[in-house]
Formats: structure tokens, C-alpha cells, sequence
């Protein structure tokens, strides 16, 4: 019986090793995807700034051109 119980507590240890390295891989997996979720934040982040840039911009350029059409529009009236 004792030579039972050697094998078993081997056996044990070596359940709670193989458990041990699935914890660690485990926690290793979740750390990469906790990253991966990390970068798409940033990257959705910055995205959002770029859109609201270039919106700015095509309000701005907007902006331009109504003030350029009402200059030739004040041009033409002071001709006429």
C-alpha cells in the first residue's frame, strides 16, 4: 500500500503541476487578449479624431466657399 500511496502522491503532484502550467498559460492567453482589446481601443480612439479632423475640415472648406460665393456675389452688385 505505501508504494500506492508514492505513486498517487506523484500522481498528484504531477496534476497540480500540469494545473499550474494551465493557470499560468491560461492567465498568458488573457493577458494577450486584454492587449489585443487595448490596441483596438486605441485604434477606434484615434480613428474617432481623425473623423471629427477631417469633418472640421470639410466644415471649414464649406465655410470658405459659402464666404467666397457671397464675395462675387457683393462684386456683382456693387458693378451692377
Amino acid at each position: 500500500m505505501q508504494v500506492r500511496r508514492v505513486v498517487h502522491a506523484g500522481a498528484a503532484l504531477d496534476l497540480d503541476e500540469m494545473l499550474g502550467f494551465q493557470e499560468v498559460e491560461d492567465g498568458l492567453q488573457d493577458l494577450g487578449e486584454r492587449k489585443a482589446e487595448d490596441v483596438r481601443k486605441i485604434l477606434r480612439a484615434r480613428l474617432t479624431l481623425l473623423v471629427q479632423q477631417l469633418e472640421g475640415e470639410v466644415g471649414d472648406e464649406h465655410g470658405r466657399e459659402t464666404g467666397l460665393f457671397e464675395c462675387a456675389r457683393r462684386e456683382r452688385r456693387r458693378v451692377l
